[in-house]
């Protein structure tokens, strides 16, 4: 590509100055990058082989605290000593709620379009913005909307001789 004759020595000489330092540090961002991820992948695959047993005996321990508790629900909670649904160790509360909770089936979304239960239908809005952009101004100036003239500057960098 031929540098543009209509735009003065100097400027030009300032643009590529302003281009050959873009691409260095571009070259060195990308140099660091990958440097990191190396890094930063030796350091994960470290910490991921401690910390997986660890936490699958946590998981297990969770569950078996859980289990213990639902087994044993009834020395627990329907004791007369215990008014309310929380008992108390040296080191944790063990909790118990009662109530309704809901079970809907996987077909329970469409039976209620069905039956026209829509105020339990969630959906999703979003704009439309190319679309609304293609309506006349006083179409636009009903949604408080507007087309708007601008001007962006930008610049595109060769591609390196490899």
């Amino acid at each position: 590509m031929k540098p543009s004759k209509h735009v003065p020595k100097e400027l030009r000489k300032e643009m590529d100055r302003l281009f050959a330092s873009l691409v260095q540090f571009d070259e060195k961002i990308a140099e660091i990058n990958s440097e990191y991820e190396v890094k930063t992948k030796a350091i994960t695959e470290y910490y991921s082989g401690v910390l997986a047993p660890i936490e699958d005996e946590h998981k297990a321990h969770t569950k078996a605290l859980q289990a213990l508790i639902r087994k044993r629900a009834g020395e627990l909670f329907d004791h007369p000593d215990s008014a309310e649904d929380k008992v108390y160790t040296a080191l944790g509360v063990a909790l118990r709620q009662v109530g309704e909770k809901l079970k809907a089936s996987k077909q329970t979304l469409a039976l209620c379009e069905k039956q026209g239960f829509v105020d339990v239908v969630k959906i999703a809005k979003t704009l439309d913005r190319a679309k609304l952009a293609t309506y006349p101004a006083d179409k636009l100036a009903l949604v408080e909307s507007e087309m708007k003239d601008f001007v962006e500057y930008g610049f595109e960098m060769k591609e390196a001789a490899k």
